[in-house]
């Protein structure tokens, strides 16, 4: 059922909602997150898709912020930020995409793989990460969620 709220569904519940997520993402236009994330990352881990989902869970409940997401987001939902305020409130190098218009469209972060497949530690986003997907605006307005391609 994809009317229930975001901010409904608790961080715990997040692997088992990850298709409430696609569904939500669709109708932001940002596609199909959770099977894009396996498909291209999970697969390759050696974990079940639920392994691999919780490790990602533990993996961003480490950042800084609440639950993976810092104050500059949280407290700048419908603000336009410096990109470089962005980028330091994340302790390794991050690559931020962007629409044409400067919303913010994703933070990737980059992470080591433990040899039992599990995430290590945050690392920086080598080049071939930033190369094409960092944002070359220097101001980013943050949307929320579900709002981003939505016009008055």
């Amino acid at each position: 059922d994809c009317r229930q709220c975001w901010t409904q569904i608790s961080v715990h519940q997040l692997p088992v909602r990850l298709d409430m997520f696609d569904c939500l993402a669709l109708h932001a236009q940002v596609g199909s997150l959770a099977k894009h994330e396996w498909k291209k990352h999970g697969t390759c881990s050696g974990l079940t898709p639920e392994g691999y989902f919780n490790e990602a869970l533990r993996a961003m409940k480490a950042l800084p912020g609440d639950r993976g997401t810092p104050t500059v987001i949280t407290q700048g939902i419908g603000k336009t930020v410096a990109a470089s305020e962005l980028r330091d409130a994340y302790e390794k190098r991050v690559a931020i995409t962007t629409d044409k218009n400067c919303n913010l469209a994703e933070i990737t972060t980059c992470w080591a793989k433990d040899a039992d497949g599990k995430v290590g530690q945050q690392v920086d986003c080598p080049e071939h990460v930033l190369r094409g997907r960092d944002s070359r605006c220097s101001n980013v307005l943050i949307t929320q969620f579900g709002q981003c391609m939505l016009k008055k």
